[in-house]
């Protein structure tokens, strides 16, 4: 048995009954896309040679004869092999999905595919490389063991709401039986929704009975989105709306909680005897 694209060697003998020693020239026939090489072609009663079959890549798989003989002064004889050629070992990999994406704090899961042909045998062990900093990855089996020539797997990918939002090209690659089989996926860390907000200048002197002012501002970032649905005022209040979540975020003030997160405080922690107005310019939908 030879895989295609491979070789195999063995040896054969020639023996003489009477007492004559006549060289004995050899010669092959084999199928399409088989090569047989004998060394050396004639050889002595009582010697052996090396014959070498190589088959081809176009090479037929399944069973065939391949013949020998040996011919000297008093007659031919001829031996017949069986020669069973299979294909070489494959193993590939697919992936669900040539990009994919994963917002800060939270996972994304896809299916990767395996098959083999018949001729492979083994357990597959699977591995994803490039990942950013931030983004671990986890499957639901490792290594995978092929049933009826294919196999599959889940891949999680998790990431931390510390990961850096951007695009990074990752590596998943399947191995096994000597074969590797890699797939390139994009990778897209997504900002998380929330709001960024930003205050000029940072700090201020206010005298007795005076006043100052401070330029706040207020960014979506992640897909989040605010809107105005007051009418200036202390109680000013926004609304946002969350990429794929429902609801909306609560009215200013409506939880004294400030920075980012679903309820947004302008005007929290003053001190005794201060108050806080809102101008409507650069307050409006955002």
């Amino acid at each position: 048995t030879v895989v295609a694209g491979k070789s195999a060697t063995f040896t054969i003998g020639a023996t003489e009954s009477g007492p004559g020693k006549n060289p004995v020239a050899l010669t092959a026939k084999a199928p399409a896309g088989v090569t047989v090489g004998i060394q050396p072609a004639s050889i002595a009663p009582g010697t052996t040679a090396a014959v070498t079959l190589t088959v081809g890549t176009t090479a037929a798989a399944g069973t065939q004869n391949v013949t020998i003989s040996g011919a000297d002064a008093s007659g031919t004889q001829t031996l017949t092999y069986a020669l069973t050629v299979t294909q070489p070992a494959t193993l590939t990999l697919a992936a669900a999905a040539s990009a994919i994406s994963v917002t800060q704090g939270a996972t994304v899961t896809g299916v990767v595919s395996l098959a083999g042909n018949a001729t492979y045998s083994g357990a597959v062990s699977l591995s994803v490389t490039g990942l950013p900093s931030g983004v671990t990855a986890g499957w639901s089996v490792n290594p995978v063991t092929l049933s009826g020539g294919t196999g599959s797997s889940k891949l999680t990918l998790t990431a931390a709401g510390t990961a850096a939002p951007g695009t990074t090209n990752i590596t998943v690659t399947a191995s096994g039986g000597g074969l590797t089989a890699s797939k390139q996926v994009a990778l897209q860390v997504q900002q998380a929704p929330g709001i960024r907000l930003g205050a000029v200048p940072g700090s201020v002197a206010v005298q007795s009975l005076g006043t100052a002012t401070v330029t706040v501002t207020a960014t979506p970032v992640g897909g989040a989105t605010l809107q105005t649905i007051g009418a200036g005022g202390a109680e000013k209040q926004f609304t946002g709306h969350r990429p794929g979540v429902g609801g909306s975020f609560p009215p200013v003030g409506s939880s004294g909680a400030s920075g980012i997160g679903d309820s947004i405080s302008l005007a929290s922690g003053l001190p005794k005897g201060f108050t806080a107005t809102w101008s409507a310019p650069g307050m409006t939908s955002a």
